[in-house]
C-alpha cells in the first residue's frame, strides 16, 4: 500500500482517510478549481493550524522536487517564517497553481 505523506510536517499514513485536502486557493475564490496544483495534502494537526489559528500557518506554493510521493516540495510559513527561504512565488490563476522564480 502507498504511504500518503502530509506536505507541513510529513507525517504518513497507510490510510489515506486520515489526511486532509486543502484548497492552497480558497474556495470562495473565482481561482479556485480541484486540479492537483491547487491542492494540498496534510494531516488533521495541519490542516487545523492552517484554520483555526489564522495566520499561524499558511501555505504560499509549492515547487518542483524529487520529494516522494509527490515530486513536490511546499513552500510555506509558520509564525511568518518561511521553511524555505530565498524564493519568489509567482501566482499564475489561470493554471490554478504557483510558479516558482529564484531571487
Amino acid at each position: 500500500m502507498k504511504k500518503i505523506v502530509c506536505e507541513i510536517c510529513d507525517g504518513y499514513s497507510n490510510c489515506p482517510e486520515i489526511l486532509e485536502i486543502h484548497h492552497v486557493i480558497p474556495r470562495s475564490s473565482v481561482l479556485c478549481s480541484n486540479s492537483w496544483a491547487g491542492l494540498i495534502c496534510l494531516c488533521p494537526v495541519c490542516h487545523s493550524k492552517i484554520h483555526l489559528t489564522k495566520g499561524k500557518l499558511t501555505v504560499i506554493g509549492f515547487v518542483n522536487s524529487t520529494k516522494m510521493p509527490y515530486k513536490r516540495t511546499a513552500i510555506f510559513e509558520i509564525d511568518g517564517k518561511r521553511n524555505i527561504e530565498g524564493i519568489d512565488p509567482v501566482p499564475i490563476p489561470a493554471l490554478n497553481c504557483i510558479k516558482i522564480r529564484s531571487k
